[in-house]
């Protein structure tokens, strides 16, 4: 991880934003915005990650071996077990 401190305030926004929007997220951009919260060595916030897991499942199909990847090893890094339909 960077162990960099993000602002809360700028992350708790973004974090409202990406789960407010995950519907319109393609494959890779679920995978870069949880891989760079992990790389951070932040935890996305349970709404965060309910919302990109279920887009994750939904695109399922359009995902290359790297983003299926970076997504799976950002959740393990998270410690976030990866919801069922994930796997």
């Amino acid at each position: 991880t960077m162990d960099i401190e993000a602002d809360a305030r700028l992350l708790e926004a973004m974090q409202g934003r990406a789960t407010a929007t995950a519907r319109d997220f393609k494959p890779q951009e679920v995978a870069n915005l949880v891989w760079a919260l992990a790389t951070m060595g932040i935890t996305a916030d349970a709404r965060l990650l309910e919302a990109m897991q279920a887009r994750a499942t939904a695109t399922a199909g359009d995902f290359n071996p790297q983003n299926v990847a970076n997504l799976v090893l950002a959740l393990a890094t998270m410690g976030v077990t990866a919801d069922a339909r994930l796997l």
